[in-house]
């Protein structure tokens, strides 16, 4: 069901009863003939219109208003094994499938799990028009499977009929009774006018063009978009995320494909599906802002706002268009984020320069020629009535929007940067309702720790936290002064907020606990390393004793910087556990940092912590200082590096609403480990008490 609840309301909805297709009613009355927009009735192997007598097909659970099964197939896998995979979530729910389907397809596993993807509702979602929302080109599902969250109803259309099947196995899987999927065509979708309140386009306004020779591209796309007019309510609001065909990135693929199929362009009348001619030049590029805005205004869209961002398939960062005091106000940020990040690759360089420059007053005028052609992607929102951001909606008496971000899939959050009379705010808004203790928690911790206020808003029914902006200098990660600074900050945490030891049999069983979760999650010579690290702590228990603090939990360089006189600013509390053991936040830090270096996480990891890369002397300072400080042998602290690496690991299991890079990356990491863990070993400790 929709956690947000009916529109408007706090709290959970009323429960209803489960609607299947197979239902002598229709499971909404929005759902009309293609042909002839008359009424439907259902039958359990087929939907008959009762006007045109037409027939359709229900295939796995689903309505076919399409048809031609052939002609239109997933790419990214055989038939029988998106089949498989399909009957494997229905059995289990895609949440168990997720590990097992990341190991074989990690691109796949990466589509299907993770919120971020949805975070641009954020500028539009209106709670008190969520009853009905319309996913064109909906591939896996992911979007839709987000979208059942905010809004009453969700239709999922999608053409190719693997994904339908694999989307109808995990509504069964899941048993989930707000999404509805469909095979239709865009150009003639079977919903009755004014019918919904979004309707998602999500990179689908080039592929559309495959679905008819006889007339251009642009003739089609306006087709297309007037039928989203059709079915959208007068209030109801279109997405569009686009590809910017101006990035120069673009540009040079668009050079390639006009050497290879010279004479394709634009308006090239494409193979048509019906004829069974999906062979020949690609689909045309897609258009940049200003190309769209002119189609969207031909097929009667007249109220249009345009965002910039990274990518539109997961928007992480996203600011309006014409705004160009949030474009400066972002590329400070990055300028700022990268910089702590020594092992920027040379094209980000060259991108920290250009923030530099744009970001300066002289060249404010310039940004938004820059700003078309810069962003990979837009995100694009548009209405036939006056369409007011909701940033600017919720944002209102706290001052002008700049810009947003999303935060991890843990905390639940995207950021909003407001700037205010007085200062800039920082508004974190909880993506999902139950995600709110978690935030909440967060929040406290940073507010207790740094010394700063935290104030919570309720805008019915989003929650929200704002709290004061904190600019500084970044941290170094190569600097011996920030890494022994950070050091003892982490030092005196702990014993400020320590609660004595833990047990040694309790001890025991977190450990235990730690290897039964990741068994599962990993193989061969890293489990070895992880069950062997584990053993050697129980057979000597008396070379540690683990003190039982609090951990931040993400202790890495991009979240420190210094404010001041050298006090040092500790961000991000979304992974903070109240009660955790003194070495898990240590052991954290120096691998993030070790891992700098270069592109090759792995060789990084290896190369620092044997003695023979630019952090290791550095790092080593850190552990000899730790262990003169704490008594605690350097050979204890490289023993649970792998502990680590199985929490880490643990904690970023994919699931449907969660995604984190950090679990394939430490699993690489972890491998890494134990190939080099005699070198390691060798290399910091003496004579191992823990051997």
């Amino acid at each position: 069901m929709n956690r947000f609840g009916n529109p408007g309301c706090v709290g959970p909805a009323p429960t209803r009863p489960p609607v299947t297709i197979a239902d002598s009613r229709p499971a909404t009355p929005c759902l009309v003939c293609p042909r002839c927009r008359g009424e439907l009735e259902h039958a359990a192997d087929s939907v008959r219109c009762l006007e045109c007598q037409r027939y359709y097909a229900v295939r796995d659970g689903a309505v076919d208003f399409l048809g031609l099964d052939g002609l239109f197939r997933a790419a990214e896998l055989p038939k029988e094994e998106i089949r498989a995979i399909a009957h494997e979530v229905e059995r289990d729910g895609l949440d168990e499938q997720l590990p097992s389907l990341i190991a074989r397809h990690a691109e796949l596993g990466a589509i299907l799990a993770g919120a971020r993807r949805v975070d641009w509702l954020f500028h539009c979602y209106d709670p008190d028009h969520a009853s009905c929302c319309i996913d064109l080109g909906s591939g896996w599902g992911s979007l839709a499977f987000l979208l059942r969250e905010f809004y009453r109803d969700v239709w999922s259309v999608e053409v190719a009929p693997e994904r339908v099947a694999f989307q109808k196995a995990r509504i069964h899987g899941e048993d989930v009774t707000n999404l509805h999927v469909i095979r239709a065509d865009g150009l003639a979708l079977p919903f009755a006018s004014a019918s919904a309140d979004l309707v998602v386009l999500n990179g689908m306004l080039d592929g559309v063009v495959r679905s008819d020779s006889a007339r251009s591209a642009e003739e089609i796309r306006i087709a297309l978009l007037t039928e989203i007019r059709r079915v959208l309510k007068p209030a109801g609001v279109l997405y569009l995320g686009l590809r910017n065909r101006h990035a120069g990135w673009y540009r040079l693929a668009e050079w390639g494909r006009n050497r290879l199929w010279p004479g394709s362009s634009r308006s090239t009348h494409l193979p048509s599906p019906s004829a069974g001619q999906l062979a020949g030049p690609p689909v045309p590029v897609a258009d940049g802002y200003g190309d769209s805005l002119a189609l969207l205004q031909h097929a009667g869209f007249t109220s249009v706002s345009a965002y910039w961002t990274n990518d539109h398939r997961r928007p992480w960062v996203s600011g309006r268009l014409a705004d160009m005091d949030g474009i400066a106000a972002f590329l400070r940020l990055y300028l700022r984020l990268r910089s702590a990040h020594p092992a920027a690759a040379a094209v980000d360089r060259v991108k920290i320069g250009i923030a530099r420059i744009a970001a300066s007053a002289p060249m404010r005028r310039c940004v938004g020629w820059a700003m078309a052609r810069w962003p990979q992607s837009f995100l694009i929102f548009a209405s036939a009535t006056e369409f007011r951001p909701l940033e600017q909606r919720l944002f209102a008496g706290l001052g002008q929007p700049l810009f947003r971000m999303s935060g991890n899939d843990q905390a639940g959050k995207n950021l909003f940067f407001v700037q205010g009379a007085a200062e800039r705010r920082v508004v974190k808004m909880v993506r999902f309702p139950d995600q709110r203790g978690a935030l909440e928690r967060a929040e406290s911790m940073w507010a207790s720790v740094n010394d700063r206020q935290v104030t919570q808003h309720h805008w019915s029914p989003l929650t929200g936290f704002v709290e004061p902006y904190v600019a500084g200098r970044p941290f170094q990660i190569f600097g011996k002064t920030d890494n022994h600074l950070a050091l003892h900050w982490l030092l005196e945490f702990q014993q400020k907020r320590g609660q004595g030891s833990w047990p040694a049999e309790h001890w025991l069983r977190m450990l235990r606990k730690y290897e039964a979760l990741a068994s599962p999650l990993i193989a061969g010579a890293a489990r070895r390393q992880i069950e062997s690290a584990c053993a050697a702590f129980a057979q000597t228990r008396e070379a540690f004793v683990p003190q039982r603090v609090p951990e931040h939990g993400d202790l890495c360089a991009v979240n420190l910087f210094f404010e001041g006189a050298g006090r040092l600013h500790v961000m991000d509390w979304e992974h903070c556990v109240e009660a955790g053991d003194n070495l898990f936040d240590l052991c954290h830090f120096l691998t993030l940092n070790s891992i700098a270096e270069g592109k090759d996480a792995a060789t990084s990891l290896q190369k620092n912590w044997s003695g023979s890369g630019r952090y290791s002397s550095v790092l080593s300072g850190v552990i000899r200082d730790w262990s003169e400080r704490t008594a605690t042998a350097p050979d204890v602290i490289v023993s649970y590096v792998p502990i680590m690496f199985a929490r880490v690991i643990v904690r970023s299991r994919p699931r449907s609403r969660f995604w984190a890079d950090h679990y394939l990356t430490f699993q690489k990491l972890l491998h890494a480990w134990a190939e080099a863990s005699q070198q390691i070993r060798s290399h910091l400790t003496r004579p191992a008490s823990i051997p």
